[in-house]
C-alpha cells in the first residue's frame, strides 16, 4: 500500500469528488493526506473518515483588493505554491494534484521527494477561466476582464502542456474531456472517473424543498442544485423560461455562489420573481434528498467553450439517485448518457423556449412515464455511473503506479 498526498485548492469543506477520491483510496489501504487551503474558521489539522487533512494559508496578495488584484490576477498559477511546500514535509508514494492550479506546486513536491505523480483535470480549466464575467459593469472593466482572461488562458496553457509530460497517471471526468485532452496536448488518453454519487436506493421526497420555497397543494416544484458562477451555466435560460411555464410551478435555486443575485435582478426585470426561490446551500450528503422533493431537476448548460461542451455535472447522477427526472442541456456527454439510460429530456442549450417545452412535457407525463424516468435513473445511479464501479478504476490505477514503483525499487 501507498503513501498518497493530495493538492487541492480550496478548504476541502464542500469538494465531494476529493472527498469520494480519497475515501476510496483510504478504503483500499492507502494513507492519505490533503493538502488545502486555510480559510476562516477551518480547522489547519483535522482527520476526516480516515483522512488526514493540513491546511495551509495562502500569501497576503492573494487577498488584495482593488488595483491590487492585478497583481493576484498575473501570478495566479503561483498562489498555491504554499501548498506544495507543506506537501514536500509529507514522505509520499503519490502526489495527486487536483486541477490546474496545484500542478506546479505537486509536481515539483513529486520531484523532490521521489514521488509518482497524478494530475486530476476536474474540467478543462483554461476553457473556464471567464465564468466570473463582470455583469454589469462598464465597457472598460469587460474590456480588462477579456484581456486578463486571454492572458490566463495563454499561462495556463503552457503549465498544463509541460504539465502533462511524464505523470504517472492522468484523470478526468468525462470521455469528451479525456480526447480533448489527449488531441491538444499530444499526450496518452486520461482514465476517466466521472462524479458520480455511491448508491443507495432512492426514497421519496419528504417535503424539505417544498417546505423551504413554500410551495403548498398542487404546486409543483423544478430545481436547480449547483453553483452559480456570473456567466456561462444556462443559469440565464433557466430564469427566462419561468415566464412561459404554468403558473403553478416554483422554481428553486439551490448552492452558492455570487451569480445568484444577479439571477434574482433578472426574474424582478421580467415580473417573474414571486416564482423563484433562491435557497442557501445545504451540506452535499443531503442533496439527492433534496432532489427527491422536487418534480424536475434540471441539468442547465451552455455550450461556450469546450469544458462546457463535454462537461458531465455530478447534478445529474445526483439526480438520477434521487429518482427525480432530469431536463438536461444537450451536449455530447449528458446526450450520450441519457440515451442509454433515459431518465429524462434534453433540451437544445441557449433556447429557453425549448427549455420551457421540455419541462413542461415532464411536469405532464403519465405515471407509467414517471416510473420509467425513475427506472432508468436507478438503473444507470446502481451500475456504470455509480462512485462503487468508477472509484475501482482510480483504485486500479493506484494498485498499476505502485506496482511499477515497487518493481523499480526492488520491493515487495
Amino acid at each position: 500500500m501507498g503513501r498518497v498526498t493530495m493538492l487541492l485548492d480550496n478548504d476541502f469543506t464542500r469538494d465531494n469528488r476529493v472527498r469520494k477520491e480519497g475515501a476510496s483510496l483510504a478504503a483500499a489501504g492507502h494513507a492519505v493526506t490533503v493538502v488545502a487551503v486555510r480559510s476562516p474558521g477551518s480547522a489547519p489539522r483535522e482527520t476526516l473518515g480516515a483522512v488526514r487533512v493540513r491546511r495551509v494559508s495562502l500569501p497576503a496578495w492573494t487577498r488584495l483588493a482593488g488595483p491590487g488584484q492585478l497583481l493576484t490576477i498575473l501570478l495566479w498559477y503561483h498562489r498555491m505554491a504554499s501548498l506544495g511546500r507543506e506537501a514536500e514535509r509529507i514522505p509520499a508514494d503519490v502526489v495527486h494534484a487536483h486541477d490546474l492550479t496545484t500542478l506546479g506546486p505537486a509536481r515539483r513536491a513529486a520531484r523532490r521527494l521521489g514521488a509518482a505523480l497524478v494530475y486530476d483535470d476536474h474540467e478543462l480549466y483554461v476553457e473556464k477561466v471567464d465564468t466570473g464575467w463582470p455583469a454589469g459593469r462598464g465597457a472598460p472593466a469587460r474590456a480588462a476582464f477579456r484581456l486578463l482572461s486571454a492572458w490566463l488562458r495563454a499561462a495556463g496553457t503552457a503549465l498544463e502542456r509541460r504539465g502533462v509530460r511524464g505523470l504517472a497517471g492522468h484523470v478526468t471526468v468525462s470521455d469528451g474531456i479525456a480526447e480533448e485532452i489527449a488531441r491538444r496536448y499530444a499526450v496518452p488518453k486520461p482514465l476517466v472517473v466521472a462524479n458520480c454519487r455511491p448508491f443507495a436506493p432512492p426514497g421519496p421526497g419528504d417535503g424539505r424543498l417544498r417546505r423551504a420555497v413554500g410551495a403548498g397543494p398542487g404546486r409543483r416544484v423544478v430545481l436547480y442544485v449547483g453553483t452559480f458562477p456570473g456567466s456561462g451555466a444556462g443559469h440565464d435560460d433557466v430564469v427566462d423560461c419561468l415566464r412561459l411555464l404554468p403558473s403553478d410551478v416554483v422554481l428553486a435555486f439551490l448552492g452558492p455562489g455570487w451569480g445568484k443575485e444577479i439571477l434574482r435582478r433578472r426574474a424582478r426585470a421580467a415580473g417573474t420573481e414571486g416564482c423563484a426561490a433562491f435557497l442557501d446551500p445545504v451540506p452535499s450528503e443531503e442533496v439527492p434528498a433534496w432532489i427527491a422533493d422536487a418534480d424536475v431537476s434540471l441539468v442547465p448548460n451552455l455550450l461556450v467553450n469546450v469544458s462546457n461542451r463535454y462537461a458531465l455535472p455530478n447534478k445529474l447522477f445526483e439526480s438520477m439517485l434521487a429518482g427525480t427526472p432530469v431536463v438536461a442541456g444537450d451536449a455530447p456527454e449528458m446526450r450520450r448518457v441519457l440515451t442509454e439510460f433515459p431518465a429524462g429530456l434534453l433540451y437544445a442549450s441557449g433556447d429557453p423556449r425549448d427549455l420551457a417545452a421540455k419541462i413542461g412535457e415532464v411536469l405532464a407525463a403519465d405515471p407509467a412515464r414517471r416510473a420509467a424516468f425513475r427506472e432508468a435513473g436507478r438503473r444507470a445511479a446502481s451500475g456504470p455511473w455509480s462512485w462503487e464501479r468508477q472509484s475501482e478504476k482510480l483504485v486500479a490505477l493506484y494498485g498499476e503506479i505502485l506496482g511499477r514503483r515497487r518493481s523499480c525499487t526492488g520491493g515487495s
